[in-house]
């Protein structure tokens, strides 16, 4: 049983506050005062000396065997709540990664659910729709410049002086000649605050115009992106489709593996190949490519253990093209696997006339 006692409390600069004193220990009180004095151990008659010295400033007073061992003590606890920490810590690490793997392979998926035309409106749609985000964010940047420049200006500047106070002041404790030459003096001074504010207002005044200017560019681009992609929503409302079978669709893409890389959140990147597919025919005259989604499934030996979904750009297989996608591994010890395709939905949409 260790046995202390209380001596006379002695306040230190670098005491903790008496709220915080009330929740410690006196071990826990005593460690956190050694290790801030940079005393890890009592594996010296130096830091042994150092730690009773240490007490005795906290106004604790013991056996030394009986203080070392409070000490030992209290480093075994912090020890132990160091590596609790760090548990928690790997723990909360953990199932954000997760969080983010699952995020990832949802919007691999984004658009796996929509068939034909309906594909390409909905990509369409979103870029359509990001472009608009991004103009009305210049909108608010545009009036944010404009406030915040207003602000500066009126918190900068300085206020005049009122001269006709000031003279009159003068003026009736020396009389009228001191009451004019105080006037003057004042409105010379608000002369040059005036300089000096236009000066300011200048200045802040041509930064807001940069800034403007950049931000206006940038609506602009937006603007002029976002219209374009909502013309191709229309004219995508307007694409003939046609079913063909799948796997002759799937045969014509020749999807062939690149890479895979393994991601800080646990999930597999991989890069698929696709080939373009000139020369089909739909509706006797129309010239047309394959669409849709297919599908990477990934094997351990002859055991399948998951599966990547890729989607075909917007307007389809008009030129080669490299898919990415994302691969959710359950074993993540597993690094060798095997990959084949299968479609998922596949189908053969009009090439719009920009391509033809």
């Amino acid at each position: 049983m260790v046995k202390v006692e209380w001596l006379v409390h002695i306040l230190s600069p670098n005491e903790l506050t008496m709220n915080l004193l009330k929740e410690l220990s006196l071990k826990e009180k005593l460690y956190l005062d050694c290790k801030e004095a940079g005393i890890a151990s009592a594996d010296s008659r130096a830091n042994i000396a150092k730690i009773k010295l240490i007490a005795e400033n906290m106004g604790l007073t013991c056996e030394e065997t009986d203080l070392l061992e409070l000490f030992n003590q209290a480093k075994e606890d912090d020890a132990r709540k160091a590596k609790a920490e760090e548990t928690r810590a790997a723990e909360q690490r953990k199932r954000e990664q997760e969080s983010e793997a699952e995020k990832a392979v949802e919007e691999s998926k984004r658009y796996v659910n929509y068939v034909g035309r309906e594909k390409l409106v909905q990509m369409c749609f979103d870029e359509a729709a990001k472009y608009r985000t991004i103009e009305m964010k210049c909108i608010e940047d545009e009036n944010y410049i404009r406030n915040a420049g207003d602000s500066l200006y009126q918190s900068s500047k300085q206020k005049e002086h009122d001269w006709a106070t000031h003279g009159g002041i003068a003026s009736g404790i020396a009389g009228g000649a001191a009451g004019l030459a105080t006037a003057m003096n004042i409105q010379q001074k608000n002369a040059d605050i005036r300089a000096r504010n236009d000066s300011l207002g200048y200045a802040i005044a041509g930064m807001q115009v940069q800034a403007s200017a950049k931000v206006r560019e940038r609506k602009k681009e937006a603007i002029k992106n976002a219209e374009i992609w909502e013309e191709r929503v229309k004219n995508a409302k307007q694409r003939l489709v046609e079913n063909l079978p799948e796997d002759d669709l799937l045969a014509r893409l020749s999807p062939s593996f690149v890479k895979m890389s393994p991601s800080e959140i646990g999930t597999i990147d991989i890069e698929v190949t696709i080939s373009s597919t000139p020369g089909l025919v739909i509706y006797d005259t129309v010239p047309a490519v394959v669409d849709g989604h297919i599908k990477a499934v990934f094997w351990n030996n002859d055991t399948r253990v998951g599966e990547a979904v890729l989607s075909l750009p917007y307007q389809g297989a008009i030129r080669n093209t490299t898919l990415k996608s994302v691969f959710l591994p359950k074993d993540k010890a597993t690094t060798n696997y095997s990959v084949t395709f299968e479609p998922i939905d596949l189908w053969v949409i009009e090439t719009p006339d920009t391509v033809r």
